[in-house]
């Protein structure tokens, strides 16, 4: 096992199988299943995680932690896919993907969130608006603008 200062890294590494993504090829860095990782965690480009990290994770690009990665501390990047667990609040810039299997406990916050079947979650989740002026709420109207209701709204009203 690497002592705290070290970690097991290759230059070019597949994504796994199941990530059926067209638009991710090959991380650029990884930390391998029997590594642990202490500290804060920063990068540029696609990093995938098989190991664990003690500590936040910083970058400018994509995480991918895999089925057997454990992180323990916060995460902020572009994109993130978990097949893993996670501990920690997530915040991406992009997008957020959890993949059957994926453990999470801890607030997301994403403009695109996929949660597939068989995720466990535990958190609360935020969904920024670019523009905020596009979804006005009211309060008298049924919670947003316009006030339309639902067909199981309309029945419980008229029961």
């Amino acid at each position: 096992m690497a002592s705290s200062n070290e970690k097991r890294i290759s230059s070019s590494v597949a994504i796994p199988k199941n990530l059926n993504s067209s638009n991710v090829q090959t991380a650029n860095s990884r930390i391998g299943k029997e590594c642990h990782f202490n500290g804060s965690l920063e990068f540029v480009g696609t990093t995938q995680i098989d190991g664990s990290v003690e500590g936040d994770i910083l970058s400018r690009g994509e995480l991918v932690i895999g089925e057997t990665g454990i992180i323990n501390g916060c995460i902020a990047t572009e994109r993130v896919k978990i097949f893993g667990q996670v501990v920690g609040n997530i915040s991406c810039t992009k997008s957020l993907e959890f993949h059957s299997g994926a453990r999470i406990r801890g607030d997301i916050k994403s403009p695109s969130i996929v949660i597939h079947d068989g995720v466990l979650f535990e958190g609360q989740c935020i969904m920024p608006v670019k523009d905020d002026s596009s979804v006005k709420t009211d309060k008298v109207n049924g919670g947003y603008e316009g006030g339309h209701s639902t067909e199981y709204e309309n029945n419980e009203h008229n029961s």
